[in-house]
C-alpha cells in the first residue's frame, strides 16, 4: 500500500474567479482525495484544474456549489487523476478567502 500525502492544507483562494496555483508536483502523483469546504454565510462555487509542467491543461472538475455553513465537496472529477511531474493543482473559487481546500495522493512510481 503506497503512502498517502498532504498535497494542499487549508489553501484558500486569495482572488474571486481567478485560476491559482495549489500545489506544485516535485514527483508524479496521483490525487486520492480532495475537499473544498465552506465556513461562510453564502453559497460559493468553485472548479479544480490539472496542468502539466508547460502549463498544458488537462483534467479539470466541473463547476461545483457548496452550500454555506460547513458545506462541503469531495471533487469526484479530480480524484484519482495524475499530476505529471512539475504540473500543478490549480482552483479558482467564486469569492477570496470563502472555500478550504485540500487535498492527499500518492507517489506514482515509474
Amino acid at each position: 500500500m503506497a503512502n498517502e500525502y498532504t498535497l494542499i492544507a487549508n489553501a484558500q483562494s486569495s482572488v474571486a474567479d481567478a485560476v491559482e496555483i495549489l500545489f506544485t508536483a516535485s514527483e508524479d502523483t496521483q490525487i486520492t482525495a480532495f475537499t473544498a469546504t465552506n465556513n461562510t454565510g453564502v453559497n460559493r462555487s468553485y472548479r479544480v484544474y490539472i496542468y502539466d509542467s508547460t502549463s498544458t491543461p488537462g483534467a479539470n472538475s466541473p463547476t461545483k456549489f457548496v452550500t454555506s455553513l460547513r458545506g462541503f465537496d469531495l471533487a469526484p472529477a479530480i480524484i484519482g487523476h495524475l499530476v505529471p511531474k512539475g504540473g500543478t493543482i490549480r482552483a479558482e473559487s467564486s469569492a477570496a478567502n470563502s472555500l478550504v481546500f485540500r487535498a492527499t495522493g500518492q507517489l506514482v512510481s515509474t
